[in-house]
């Protein structure tokens, strides 16, 4: 569909920003090595940034400075995260690849209807996007389809112990477990992102549209500033 391309236009390469959330996969203290030769052999840093976006394409890089080409698969990525120690890509065309060290990737599912998005949380892998389709894992390899609702899903995050998904229309649903999803509430305006911090998520999108909540299920206004927001991210220095 035509947010679909939108979608894709805006994401030329969409960095894995989880270094301000304290993700585990930056934060670690673990090193592994590969010792094939017999010698002192090369350590690989367990702190890393991952890029994907246009063409498949996915470069790792310890510092955000020195980047390295990983591969390139074809299909645009739209949405990363990182959890259960893995990194798992979501894109167009349903495809969906996991990764441990971001270095070596391995293709799991193409399933048609495009991702935009993934969160991890309560032990599960959520994947949201086209025809509002959702579909959890917890290994990030075995999928279960949970529901179709119609509008298109953007963006999902978690916190406060549940995922939220944002789309079109201002849709906004809310679940416990990724299984069983509550709609919230439609505002018209299109949800680009959406985001958790400071015990509140926040969600953004077309016409500047602001709103925020403390549970996911009582939204409250705060700004419409005309132009549209793309995404959000939250973080402490």
């Amino acid at each position: 569909m035509k947010s679909k391309t939108r979608f894709t236009t805006m994401v030329l390469m969409a960095l894995v920003l989880i270094l301000l959330t304290g993700c585990p996969a930056l934060l670690g203290t673990s090193t592994e090595e590969n010792d094939e030769s017999g010698g002192g052999g090369v350590e690989i840093p367990s702190t890393i940034f991952i890029a994907v976006g246009n063409g498949g394409r996915i470069m790792t890089s310890a510092d955000g400075e020195t980047w390295t080409d990983e591969t390139e698969t074809g299909d645009t990525f739209l949405g990363i995260t990182y959890g259960n120690n893995q990194f798992v890509a979501v894109g167009q065309n349903g495809r969906i690849m996991i990764s441990t060290n971001g270095e070596t990737w391995i293709d799991e599912t193409e399933i048609g209807d495009s991702f935009f998005d993934i969160a991890y949380g309560n032990n599960q892998f959520v994947a949201v996007g086209d025809n509002g389709r959702i579909m959890t894992s917890t290994d990030g390899a075995a999928w279960n389809d949970e529901t179709e609702t119609g509008d298109p899903f953007t963006s999902i995050t978690y916190g406060n112990n549940k995922f939220v998904a944002v789309g079109i229309n201002g849709r906004i649903m809310t679940s416990s477990d990724g299984a069983a999803w509550v709609d919230e509430t439609e505002t018209g305006d299109r949800f680009w992102g959406v985001g958790y911090g400071s015990n509140k998520f926040i969600a953004v999108g077309n016409n500047g549209r602001i709103m925020t909540s403390v549970d996911g299920a009582v939204w409250s206004d705060e700004s419409e500033t005309g132009n549209a927001f793309h995404g959000i991210v939250y973080g402490t220095f």
